[in-house]
């Protein structure tokens, strides 16, 4: 990126960590309201090697929460639409896009590098634990981004592990679902925030309710403790 764009930000990490940053590589999966906001704040910060799976398209009700949600995007693919966002962000950026949902299915695609960190915002149970699973078989760090929907409140939203988690009920599914021994090495970011139980029907499917700054400030955090790990390691 260019050195004037990341001025700033030497000024908090001094040139030294801040270029020890360089050759970082992430992997983030799920770009909506969580991860759009967890991508494009790593970025800005200075991550430059990125890798984005999402499948999905961007459609007129993801324009409430989701950073790439525009009049002139809606119908796009999410991975593109990002691609195009990003790049005028750091043109030098080294992003790979994989348009497909995940499964374990697709591991040797995706994990054909190595990772410093992977960011999980799957909405889907299977797969997101499929992908916990496979972070810890690699050993790579990993956070999930637990339940933000039908939430008000973006202070009840903490960084912990796993098996610390209360109240959420996505986490206490993965609680159930995922070995407690290894339960402790998955950072999460989650709600202490009781979930408000207003649903809309929207062609006779069941839609969970979502809020801007609730999502926002999960993918917000995420990117921050990612950082503080990284940072952790460069001591």
């Amino acid at each position: 990126m260019k050195p004037q764009r990341t001025i700033r930000t030497r000024v908090v990490l001094g040139d030294e960590v801040y270029n020890s940053f360089k050759d970082v590589n992430i992997l983030i999966v799920g770009i909506g309201g969580v991860g759009s906001f967890a991508l494009e704040s790593l970025v800005r910060f200075g991550i430059e090697h990125i890798t984005i799976v999402d499948f999905d398209t961007v459609s007129e009700s993801n324009i409430n929460r989701q950073i790439l949600a525009l009049d002139d995007t809606i119908g796009k693919k999410k991975v593109d639409v990002m691609r195009e966002r990003l790049l005028k962000i750091n043109d030098e950026l080294d992003i790979r896009c994989i348009d497909k949902i995940y499964s374990k299915e697709i591991n040797d695609e995706i994990f054909d590098r190595d990772y410093d960190y992977v960011v999980d915002a799957i909405d889907m149970l299977k797969n997101k634990i499929e992908l916990i699973e496979t972070c810890l078989e690699k050993d790579i760090k990993i956070i999930s981004a637990m339940g933000c929907g039908n939430k008000l409140d973006p202070t009840k939203l903490e960084i912990s592990t796993l098996d610390k988690t209360s109240v959420c009920p996505l986490a206490r599914k993965l609680r159930q679902k995922i070995d407690k021994r290894v339960q402790k090495k998955i950072n999460v970011v989650y709600s202490k925030e009781e979930p408000i139980e207003k649903k809309l029907k929207d062609d006779g499917k069941v839609v969970t309710g979502s809020i801007s700054f609730v999502t926002a400030t999960g993918g917000l955090l995420i990117a921050s403790k990612l950082v503080r790990d990284l940072l952790d390691g460069r001591k």
